[in-house]
């Protein structure tokens, strides 16, 4: 997405990409959102070349070149739009985590990694309703059209691959979005936009998770209305519901900064209770980078309480008459009654998600994606990884920390993600007036060379990437190139590297894994021959199988 384009309406962009010409089509991917110049305020302006767009809103958008409105530099500029909410935006609806968006597009029902999903269509029933002694849950007749148009959208990225996407298949995506939100199907609707905020670049690992989590989620709706079983969980909401808590006494862990492919920015604050359940306080508003150190320094919005994040993240909160949803975000209404704790207790001892103690930096760990903060523990060797944000941020406390080996330090890791470090050999302690200041939380406090003192050795050790591979590598890896490629890397010549990975993971013991890999080939081979004697693939085969490798690299 470029920066500053403001959200779009996704049926709108859907019907401007659907009238554009099949000549004009071809030239989308030839442009770079890079180059063009975007105003600020209202109404917004993006020149492209020697044309000017300009959009007054979500549904209002028009070009001044003689091809309007059926041109390309609308239809790019749309496409390169983020989708606009259903709804006036809040900040407890923003995404939490770099690199996604709502967090209701985090499917809850997964496939089976042994097995996979067998492929049960949208409109059809796995059992006979005449029989049912209990009452079903099913999608009305209009929702289904959302799940079956959902389908048949993955059923072509997935066999024709990302990098072969069409403006066509953009548009698809957009009216599922759409499609899914006319009719309550919020889940799925966030997953699509999800998508088609990576589509911007459809061939990189974002867009490929994006490809997962819409399969995943399609693939759930299909089984559950077939079943009988469709929960609110399936459906997902347009707005997180709050429920009376009572009091809570909170210790804060960490301050994150959030940086969304939906145009949001933000910071995150995570608190945990006497009983080791993590609570959030978010601050995430439409922005950039720019706005992630003013949220940081800001009002968590809390009533009564004047703190920024950078002072609740180090001591905590006593609240009382709280208000929480499911995943654990803080409301904040104005019943709600909050205060600093000036000394904040000790942290439960098992945190669920979260790795908490003392560690010896030992250099950096090359990864799949990024460098990683190499850790020696009491619990074996660790990988801190830094959120995206961070990279962006303040790019050099990756290598300034790394090269502090030998140093113990106390560090906060929720999931493997480095949030906060701190260590009492860092610093002037003559200036601590807080036990607790001297923690960091990586990209929102400056990490320098004058406050790690001698405790910077020089350029950190760089260990390579742990030769040989692993069954989950292996998986990994046909997952992204069946989605990026599409049916041809399981078939051919990419049959062969296929077979032989199979026949690998079963002699180191992992069977299951190695079915999914023979569900590839035989999805790839389905098809019948024509009456020249040519085969014309079977266009719905490869999701299925597809969906149950990937289904089976999640690790929810």
């Amino acid at each position: 997405m470029s920066a500053g384009l403001p959200a779009v309406d996704p049926a709108y962009a859907a019907e401007v990409l659907a009238s554009l010409p099949p000549r004009l089509a071809k030239k989308m991917d030839a442009q770079d959102p890079t180059e063009w110049i975007v105003s600020e305020g209202t109404p917004v302006t993006v020149t492209v070349g020697k044309a000017t767009v300009t959009i007054n809103g979500p549904t209002d958008a028009a070009c001044d070149c003689l091809l309007a409105p059926k041109c390309l530099h609308l239809a790019a500029v749309l496409a390169a739009c983020p989708v606009a909410d259903a709804e006036p935006p809040t900040d407890a609806d923003a995404a939490t985590d770099t690199g996604s968006t709502h967090e209701a597009a985090t499917p809850t029902s997964r496939a089976g990694a042994n097995t996979g999903p067998d492929r049960p269509r949208a409109g059809t029933s796995s059992h006979d309703d005449a029989t049912d002694d209990v009452a079903v849950s099913r999608l009305p007749g209009e929702a289904l059209e959302a799940v079956e148009l959902a389908e048949q959208t993955l059923d072509t990225l997935i066999t024709e691959g990302l990098a072969a996407i069409t403006t066509p298949d953009r548009a698809r995506v957009l009216r599922t979005v759409a499609l899914a939100r006319v009719h309550g199907l919020h889940r799925l609707g966030a997953a699509f936009a999800t998508l088609h905020s990576r589509l911007s670049t459809p061939t990189t690992e974002g867009a490929v998770v994006a490809l997962a989590e819409c399969a995943v989620v399609v693939w759930g709706l299909a089984y559950a209305h077939n079943s009988g079983t469709i929960t609110d969980d399936h459906l997902g909401t347009a707005r997180r519901r709050y429920s009376p808590i009572g009091t809570l006494r909170l210790q804060g862990l960490a301050c994150e900064p959030v940086v969304t492919d939906s145009g949001y920015s933000g910071v995150v604050t995570h608190l945990a209770d006497d009983t080791g359940r993590v609570w959030t306080l978010n601050s995430i508003v439409p922005g950039d980078l720019a706005a992630i150190r003013g949220a940081y320094r800001g009002s968590t919005g809390l009533p009564e309480v004047t703190a920024p994040h950078r002072e609740l993240a180090r001591s905590g909160l006593l609240v009382t008459r709280a208000t929480g949803s499911a995943d654990g975000r803080l409301g904040k209404g104005s019943g709600v009654r909050a205060s600093v704790r000036t000394s904040a207790g000790e942290l439960a001892n098992d945190i669920p998600g979260w790795w908490c103690g003392e560690a010896e930096i030992t250099g950096l760990q090359a990864g799949p994606d990024a460098l990683r903060l190499r850790l020696r523990t009491a619990d074996g060797l660790k990988f801190a990884e830094f959120a995206a944000a961070v990279w962006q941020l303040d790019p050099d406390a990756v290598r300034l920390l790394g090269g502090c080996a030998g140093t113990t330090v106390e560090v906060r890791l929720r999931g493997g993600r480095l949030l906060a470090i701190r260590s009492s050999a860092w610093g002037d302690p003559a200036k601590r007036t807080d036990p607790d200041g001297d923690w960091w939380f990586p990209g929102l406090d400056r990490i320098s060379r004058d406050a790690l003192g001698t405790t910077y050795a020089g350029p950190p050790t760089i260990w390579p990437a742990p030769a040989g591979l692993d069954p989950v590598t292996v998986v990994t890896r046909w997952r992204d190139r069946v989605a990026r490629q599409g049916r041809r890397t399981v078939t051919g010549a990419g049959l062969t590297g296929l077979t032989r990975d199979r026949a690998w993971l079963e002699t180191v013991a992992s069977p299951a894994r190695a079915r999914l890999l023979a569900g590839l080939a035989e999805a790839g081979a389905r098809g019948e021959r024509r009456f020249d004697g040519s085969f014309e693939a079977d266009p719905t085969a490869l999701r299925p199988a597809w969906t149950a490798l990937a289904a089976s690299l999640r690790s929810d």
